[in-house]
């Protein structure tokens, strides 16, 4: 993906998801939002929805999966995030600290 998170067009507004897997993901962005805002600090980022989300809206739809599967589900996802869950997952929960001291 060749985008700028920082230099979004109005034309552009639409994608906003792409931004910000773009700003947490790649290190040069990283940076740039660490001068940007040094008043935040990134403790965490972790990759969600692997399997499970994508499955929750086809159960509310049309029920394709008993309930009890769920559990088998969500273990498979923990075991398999931490080699796929950057390709598959449909969500990432990215922690900000804000620093009460500020330069």
């Amino acid at each position: 993906m060749n985008i700028n998170p920082f230099k979004v067009s109005n034309n552009d507004r639409n994608n906003n998801i792409a931004y910000l897997t773009m700003l947490f993901t790649k290190q040069e962005y990283r940076i740039i939002f660490m001068e940007k805002f040094p008043e935040f600090n990134m403790k965490k980022r972790k990759w969600l929805g692997m399997f499970a989300d994508p499955i929750s809206y086809i159960m509310r739809s049309n029920g394709f999966l008993p309930i009890c599967s769920i559990r088998v589900i969500l273990k498979l996802e923990e075991i398999l995030n931490p080699f796929l869950a950057r390709w598959l997952s449909h969500k990432m929960l990215i922690t900000l600290e804000k620093n009460n001291k500020v330069k």
